[in-house]
């Protein structure tokens, strides 16, 4: 297979190269035109390569570099999110038992000794091999078949200690419904752990944003640390870290990248129980949570944590006379308290950006029913306030 994918960059890497910044419909045309037996092939290499250029730019900056059909981009890590996974394990061996289209297993080979990749879809796994050479990931070792096999056949002379298990496992439902229980993906983890940990004492987990902690949680009973990552205020994973025999109560990392900034919350389910949050009426600056910290559920700790208030025990914005600028989420300074029928003498063109927390309407039906559009450094803040009487704040946005 090394060989044809060789081939193919001999006989098709200037064209590549000579088409990849034109538009689109240029490049359908130009090579529906040619001669060449591989116009499918050439195609979807271009497309991924203006696809992803944002989201895996060391693959698209790399000569010879194979993409697979779209479906497995969206599925793999982008470059950030696998760096972060990277920089939390460390250890002699790591094995990647859904390798996929490799990004994890690449990132994971920076600060590992050893990479295992097993990756069970042919065609997948013989793109990935081929991109760890020319991406000179020589501690790699690629193995094509499935995890089930591989965890039933493994021998290591590592020690199981020093040995972590990453895995990725996909969602059962086709139609991207939500994933409400750990046993519903491919692999199904939970039957999948004890074999694991025959061979090792630590499992990484990634599942899609949408999984419930607290289900997770009540189904996998070693979990040590929960990371949510978003990633510029969009939440893109949650990490389970499951050590055998392990029984403490997990800690809970709320994760937010933004450039090369990582801001962290970290809490304990307890903590928050047992939380006191001080209540008030808007003061001077407003504060919206990060997408990791709602996630988290931690609404009364982050008024306690960050020294503010809360809105109101069901509105999950906080406020403050003195700025917190290390806040982790978005601050603005409160300009005036409004009703959204004077809206019209605050903003030009119609353009504004709206926010509803507890309030009867979406943000999009405050749009549609005031003929509002979304832009510029100030929003409507729509919201329940303590007395359970909706409210409207016309804010400037400092963070």
């Amino acid at each position: 297979m090394e060989n044809n994918f060789e081939l193919f960059f001999e006989k098709n890497n200037k064209t590549i190269e000579a088409y990849k910044k034109m538009p689109l419909q240029n490049v359908i045309f130009k090579i529906s035109d040619s001669k060449t037996d591989d116009k499918e092939q050439i195609l979807l290499q271009i497309v991924s390569l203006n696809k992803v250029s944002t989201k895996l730019p060391t693959w698209c900056n790399t000569p010879k570099i194979l993409f697979p059909p779209s479906i497995h981009l969206e599925q793999s890590s982008s470059e950030i999110a696998a760096d972060f996974k990277s920089k939390i394990v460390s250890n002699q061996l790591l094995i990647d038992l859904t390798g996929g289209y490799g990004v994890d297993a690449y990132f994971f080979s920076k600060r590992n000794k050893d990479v295992i990749y097993i990756e069970k879809y042919e065609k997948l796994f013989d793109i990935s091999s081929w991109n760890f050479i020319q991406l000179k990931s020589n501690n790699i070792t690629s193995i094509n078949i499935d995890c089930d096999t591989f965890l039933n056949t493994f021998k290591s002379n590592v020690d199981a200690k020093e040995i972590m298990v990453y895995i990725d496992p996909a969602r059962r439902d086709l139609n991207n419904n939500k994933m409400v229980s750990l046993q519903e993906t491919e692999p199904n983890i939970v039957t999948l752990l004890p074999k694991i940990f025959k061979i090792a004492t630590k499992v990484l987990i990634k599942t899609s944003p949408m999984l419930d902690i607290d289900t997770a949680i009540r189904e996998l009973n070693n979990i040590t640390l929960i990371y949510i990552v978003s990633i510029k205020n969009e939440c893109k994973e949650l990490l389970f870290l499951v050590e055998k025999d392990a029984n403490v109560e997990p800690k809970i990392l709320a994760i937010n990248i933004e450039n090369d900034t990582i801001s962290e919350f970290s809490f304990y389910k307890n903590d928050e129980v047992a939380a006191i949050p001080n209540y008030s009426i808007p003061l001077i600056y407003l504060y919206e949570p990060s997408a990791s910290m709602l996630k988290s559920g931690a609404f009364k700790l982050i008024a306690t944590k960050n020294n503010l208030f809360k809105i109101a025990p069901n509105t999950h914005l906080y406020t403050s006379e003195n700025i917190n600028i290390d806040f982790q989420g978005k601050i603005f300074e409160i300009v005036a308290d409004i009703s959204l029928k004077q809206i019209k003498k605050y903003i030009i063109d119609n353009k504004i950006n709206v926010i509803t927390r507890n309030y009867p309407m979406t943000s999009q039906e405050v749009k549609s029913k005031y003929n509002l559009i979304d832009g510029g450094n100030y929003y409507l803040i729509c919201f329940k306030n303590q007395k359970n009487i909706t409210q409207t704040l016309f804010c400037k946005r400092l963070k």
